[in-house]
């Protein structure tokens, strides 16, 4: 059993709650990854797309698999990463792929943006 603070008008009251229901709602929140993507040209959004990713994959697993989602609903080819790719993504959760990341194929906007809004 584990005891949690409960906030209420009155002060702050302590309740015993179900251990294994705690650790049930933690890996929840943990397993679902929430993606945008969105196509842009002259600085104006032509698409955008939402990708959630419930499954027990890696989270790299699930960052390319949400990609290649994006790539495949807007008829695109799945972009390379490049090292700065790999940098933005890590430090910003973010990153751009533009024409020179679609090797052998042109695309009809300016750059595709990339990012998590949940992990």
């Amino acid at each position: 059993m584990c005891v949690i603070a409960v906030s209420g008008k009155a002060g702050t009251a302590w309740s015993p709650i179900d251990k294994t229901a705690v650790i049930n709602a933690i890996k929840n929140v943990e397993a679902g990854m929430r993606f945008w993507g969105k196509l842009f040209k002259d600085n104006r959004m032509l698409n955008d797309m939402t990708v959630t990713d419930d499954s027990d994959d890696t989270r790299t697993h699930k960052i390319l698999h949400a990609l290649e989602e994006i790539c495949r609903e807007n008829d695109l080819g799945v972009p390379v990463w490049l090292d700065s790719n790999i940098r933005d993504f890590k430090r910003y959760k973010k990153t751009r792929f533009t024409q020179d990341h679609f090797v052998g194929e042109s695309i009809p906007f300016d750059f595709l943006e990339f990012q998590i809004l949940e992990e």
